[in-house]
């Protein structure tokens, strides 16, 4: 797999999308290179009939942390400035010590709005900061195991309309393998539910 790396080209186009939004740190970009990014921003094309007059960028990212709590390195949020997300959509993300802090970096990029899913003990779990309010959605991932629901968070975006639902397949191996199965129709039904609205869903999905 070839290393992104962020290039003059892209600190110029990051820093003229965050002086657009009146960020005043829009000069901080990234100097390191991210392989580590397991979803790409693009702009989404399901979101045409929402209020926005311009593409939708989203930013998945598996953070890795299989449901133990560490520490993040400054150049995170960084890399996430890098691409001036209007959404941030994080997975095997587990709150820890140095959660309001990773909050409080995103905040200060833009991003000031910040949902995470329910807490379940060594479990990992979503979080969705965007630009604009959101709300918690109504759509909730059954206790198929306990690590379902805390994998799956429904936001709406006030302002676009937009609803998102971020989620991860746990890696059901073994015994639990049936499990998957089960997990993919009660996310094909959600999916369902979202049909007549512009809603995106992202994460980690384990097809493997």
């Amino acid at each position: 797999m070839d290393v992104p790396t962020y290039g003059k080209a892209e600190r110029t186009r990051s820093r003229k999308m965050l002086d657009e939004r009146g960020i005043r740190n829009a000069s901080r970009t990234p100097q390191v290179s991210v392989c580590v990014v397991c979803g790409v921003v693009m702009p989404c094309a399901p979101v045409a009939h929402s209020t926005l007059d311009r593409p939708l960028r989203l930013l998945a990212w598996n953070l890795n942390h299989r449901a133990a709590r560490h520490a993040f390195p400054d150049w995170v949020a960084e890399a996430v400035c890098a691409e001036a997300p209007d959404i941030a959509l994080f997975t095997e993300y587990v709150e820890g010590p140095h959660h309001e802090r990773f909050l409080a970096s995103l905040s200060a990029l833009g991003l000031e709005h910040a949902t995470l899913s329910v807490p379940r003990q060594k479990q990992n779990q979503v979080l969705i900061v965007s630009c604009e309010p959101h709300t918690r959605g109504g759509i909730e991932a059954p206790s198929i195991h306990p690590a379902v629901p805390p994998n799956a968070l429904h936001v709406r975006l006030e302002q676009s309309g937009v609803d998102v639902l971020g989620f991860r397949l746990p890696a059901f191996k073994g015994r639990d393998s049936h499990l998957k199965r089960m997990t993919w129709s009660w996310l094909f039904e959600a999916a369902g539910s979202l049909r007549s609205k512009p809603a995106i869903i992202a994460g980690g999905f384990n097809i493997a």
